[in-house]
């Protein structure tokens, strides 16, 4: 069997950054982090709304993203993440990763590899349908993901608007290859907190200490606002003064 995948995802799968920290007693550590952060994340409806609400203010700020035009990504997403050909394209020009920075790590490959025979499979036919109580599980963290990618999408689809004109005209698989898209992609991505933008080190400490990539990367936000574009710095001052 036989895959075509973009020259991006080559470049993911060969560029691993170290084994990590294999100690049984860090592992354990790791896994109970884990639990704790898809509580708090994942599966708590107070962080979503309050995450619903920065996304929008930091979209506005860094895309100039106006508050509530982004609703309708969200749901499209929602509704048709996994058939809607643009979502398709976005994901093939690298538009869904967060991996830009410190290459990819042995999970981020399973991911990825998970990701490509799901899609595979789907358009053979041959996909297993989701259990019923596993689609009443996932409610939460679909609503959470649909909400951040809702606004990479509009800042995808904006900054292809500006760069490729006509792309819509396009097969995915055309327009996703091309230099705008990759340009979308890094912008889509950078549009709200990328959680992914992390060395080695700080991805490994972030397993023993909850959310300390979040704090960092949140609390050198305004900076890199500031100092991006003369327009973000303008909306920046505008939000503080």
């Amino acid at each position: 069997q036989y895959w075509a995948a973009p020259k991006w995802v080559a470049s993911e799968l060969g560029n691993v950054i170290g084994t990590g920290w294999n100690h049984p007693i860090i592992q354990g550590v790791q896994r109970l982090n884990q639990l704790w952060r898809k509580g708090a994340i994942e599966y708590n409806p107070k962080f979503l709304a309050a995450n619903f609400v920065f996304d929008h203010i930091t979209a506005f700020a860094r895309q100039g993203t106006v508050p509530g035009t982004a609703i309708k990504d969200m749901l499209t997403y929602l509704r048709s993440a996994d058939t809607d050909p643009i979502q398709r394209g976005i994901r093939l020009a690298a538009g869904e990763q967060t991996k830009f920075y410190g290459g990819a790590t042995q999970a981020d490959k399973m991911k990825l590899l998970k990701g490509l025979q799901t899609d595979s499979n789907r358009i053979a036919g041959i996909d297993t349908p989701e259990k019923a109580i596993n689609k009443v599980f996932q409610t939460l963290p679909r609503m959470g993901k649909a909400m951040e990618q809702g606004q990479r999408r509009k800042a995808f689809t904006g900054t292809m608007d500006s760069l490729l004109p006509g792309w819509k005209s396009m097969a995915p698989e055309e327009w996703s290859s091309t230099r705008a898209a990759r340009r979308a992609a890094t912008a889509a991505n950078e549009s709200i907190i990328n959680y992914g933008r992390a060395g080695w080190l700080m991805r490994e400490i972030d397993k023993l200490v909850p959310f300390a990539n979040v704090a960092m990367q949140g609390t050198i936000l305004p900076f890199r606002i500031a100092t991006e574009s003369p327009q973000g710095a303008m909306r920046l001052a505008g939000m503080l003064s």
